[in-house]
């Protein structure tokens, strides 16, 4: 047997674990189960549901009174409990609330560093960076060319021999490589 007090953001929770003795109200096994329930000043009685569980599903009812008294009526009796059968409550129950009830857990705030960390916020991230940035690393021939004419001692130490360029085959094809080509087709 369970025994919740449900004010609406507080819970007390006692759980019988022994045998009750009870007032029995009728002959049919039924008795009225009894108690208190110490409440904090800042808890309102009238906002305060008390909820008892019997045989894991059955639920009975109670509301405290104006002295923070209750009582449940026509509860089973029953001769066993799966926590501790030689533990006995005393009666009138005293049930004193634990904390608030909690029954989801808070949501974390948004956090932009968190979501950063994520494959898709780095996905964006990169996204971000080729359309911005990736272009403006691009250099324009025309702009290299001035580069290369305006002056400066590296433009003017490579602008009297120009570069090796690369052939088809991925050679660099240079003067002497060109010369012995046309020495090898005029052999034949």
């Amino acid at each position: 047997m369970a025994c919740i007090a449900l004010p609406s953001a507080w819970a007390c929770l006692a759980l019988l674990c022994g045998a009750l003795s009870c007032r029995v109200a009728s002959g049919a096994g039924l008795c009225d189960v009894d108690g208190t329930v110490k409440l904090t000043d800042a808890m309102d009685p009238a906002g305060v549901k008390l909820i008892l569980t019997t045989n894991g599903s059955e639920l009975r009812y109670a509301w405290p009174r104006a002295d923070n008294s209750f009582v449940f009526h026509h509860v089973p009796a029953v001769a066993s409990y799966a926590d501790n059968p030689t533990r006995r409550l005393s009666q009138p129950l005293l049930i004193r609330p634990l904390g608030p009830a909690d029954y989801f857990e808070i949501r974390k705030p948004f956090d932009p560093i968190a979501f950063i960390k994520t494959p898709y916020g780095l996905m964006i991230g990169f996204a971000i960076f080729a359309l911005f940035v990736l272009p403006k690393l691009k250099v324009d021939p025309e702009e290299y060319q001035e580069l290369l004419g305006s002056g400066g001692s590296a433009a003017a130490s490579t602008r009297g021999s120009p570069a090796p360029a690369l052939g088809p085959s991925g050679a660099r094809d240079g003067p002497a490589r060109e010369g012995g080509a046309v020495q090898r087709r005029r052999e034949r």
